[in-house]
């Protein structure tokens, strides 16, 4: 009885192997994550309609700008928005549609979307823009 219960023991690991149940990279994957460059960032707003990058918005000196406070992360992401304007080109309403990684970048993004101009969408009009946050290792090594 116990030379019969190993026999089966062993038919059903054998079996498990073959049909890959110990493999480890069957078992689980990944899903790369790839951020758009700029040249396809323009082709995709041409799908979705909108105005080539040439008319993109007009952004202040960077002088004006001021220095952009991040939390100290070690990733880099994206945020993309989706949002409407006012009669002077500011933004009236925004919203996030995806971000990489979620929960970092989302109010910075926000915030740097409502302080820019956009006077080439009409009042009322939708337009989407994709931030990107590239965040480089502190050169003292921190």
């Amino acid at each position: 009885m116990g030379a019969a219960t190993v026999v089966v023991l062993a038919l059903m690991l054998t079996s498990l192997w073959l049909f890959g149940a110990f493999d480890v990279k069957k078992l689980h994957y990944t899903q790369s994550l790839r951020l758009l460059g700029a040249d396809e960032r323009s082709d995709l707003a041409d799908e979705l309609g909108e105005t080539p990058a040439s008319a993109r918005p007009t952004l202040p000196p960077l002088e004006e700008i001021p220095p952009l406070e991040l939390p100290r992360h070690s990733r880099s992401g994206f945020v993309q928005l989706e949002f409407t304007v006012d009669a002077d080109g500011r933004v009236a309403e925004a919203e996030v549609v995806r971000a990489a990684p979620a929960g970092f970048y989302e109010d910075k993004a926000l915030a740097i979307l409502r302080s820019r101009r956009f006077e080439d969408l009409a009042p009322g009009e939708t337009g989407t823009e994709i931030i990107d946050f590239s965040i480089e290792p502190p050169s003292d090594g921190s």
